[in-house]
């Protein structure tokens, strides 16, 4: 039997279904269970649709998957803050009537509307004191950090990969 955390994956599970609302069909899969690159083109049946949603918890680049304590004295509790992943994967489109990738979609065309879509999402909207607070679970959660692209351009198969970077603050 596996424990559930009772602060963290609530948070978590909110951040998926604010992404799962704000974004709606754009993303064909959304999900916390995260398949890696290499794991794509091994698998025999498409059970991965594209464009998919990966909230990812552990570690792809830097602070990534980190959980940062900082306290300011000895009286004041540690301030937490999350720094996570989302992770997008998307293939270039096929040539019509024929095999293969089509060779004049730059692979930015693929990805621009997805990230734009997850920088959308992520506004805080109408929320008090302008913080995305997920349903009150936490001060504050944003986009910070360096943001890759890996486009289909690069890959044979015309798979592709971009990156964006999560930071919670916790009360």
């Amino acid at each position: 039997m596996t424990a559930t955390s009772t602060v963290y994956t609530p948070i978590m599970e909110a951040l998926l279904a604010l992404l799962q609302e704000r974004c709606g069909t754009l993303f064909k899969t959304y999900s916390r269970r995260m398949v890696m690159w290499e794991q794509l083109a091994q698998m025999q049946t498409p059970l991965i649709r594209q464009p998919a949603l990966f909230l990812f918890d552990g570690v792809i680049t830097g602070d990534s998957g980190a959980i940062r304590y900082d306290r300011t004295a000895l009286s004041v509790p540690s301030k937490r803050e999350m720094q996570k992943t989302i992770v997008i994967y998307a293939q270039l489109p096929e040539r019509p009537n024929a095999n293969g990738i089509d060779a004049t979609t730059p692979g930015g065309d693929v990805f621009y509307p997805l990230i734009e879509a997850i920088e959308s999402a992520l506004e805080p909207g109408v929320e008090p004191q302008g913080a995305l607070t997920l349903g009150g679970r936490v001060f504050h959660c944003w986009i910070e950090g360096v943001s890759y692209m890996f486009t289909g351009d690069i890959d044979p198969e015309g798979q592709g990969m971009a990156i964006v970077p999560v930071r919670i603050m916790l009360p």
